[in-house]
């Protein structure tokens, strides 16, 4: 379930498949009766969820103090609070269990040192890579400034081909 749910979610697109192991492992449980208050609109969020059971309703105070529910509610395989991995903002929303709900959390500080980590270990091996790469009888390590091989690997994008899969055909433009 939390495998799934974060394989589909924009904000975990980037990541590799033993990366997205490492961060289901520390997704903890939480359980919440009906009527609980998940997240309240405008408290600090640190916290992702995703619904494992349950139904959960949210919330939009307005300016007059009165709530009102908004969008649909969040079931089984949903997941909300990806501002709080990001940037740690203020909630945006309240969510209120609708029903008994059971939830996976996973927290900031879990997110960004597993996803750092990670990122440190990809850049380090793209500016190895650069740096040994071969053109003509000249290596670009010994050839560029380190400045130029650092701009290299910031715009360098990495992706994914199967088996039999055509990356590129000769003469066609690119």
């Amino acid at each position: 379930l939390i495998y799934h749910a974060i394989k589909r979610n924009m904000l975990f697109r980037s990541c590799s498949e033993e990366e997205l192991s490492e961060l289901v492992d520390v997704f903890a449980p939480s359980a919440f009766t009906a009527g609980s208050v998940v997240i309240r609109q405008g408290d600090d969020g640190d916290l992702f969820y995703i619904v494992e059971e349950g139904k959960l309703d949210v919330m939009v105070s307005t300016e007059g103090g009165h709530s009102q529910v908004v969008g649909v509610p969040y079931v089984s395989g949903s997941s909300f609070g990806e501002l709080a991995l990001m940037y740690g903002s203020p909630r945006a929303a309240s969510i209120i269990a609708k029903t008994d709900c059971r939830l996976w959390f996973l927290d900031r500080t879990a997110f960004k040192g597993i996803t750092g980590s990670y990122k440190q270990r990809r850049d380090e091996i793209i500016l190895d890579t650069i740096r040994k790469v071969k053109i003509g009888d000249k290596v670009l390590g010994d050839v560029l400034r380190s400045s130029e091989i650092d701009a290299m690997a910031l715009a360098t994008q990495s992706d994914s081909f199967g088996k039999g899969d055509v990356i590129c055909r000769q003469g066609e433009k690119g």
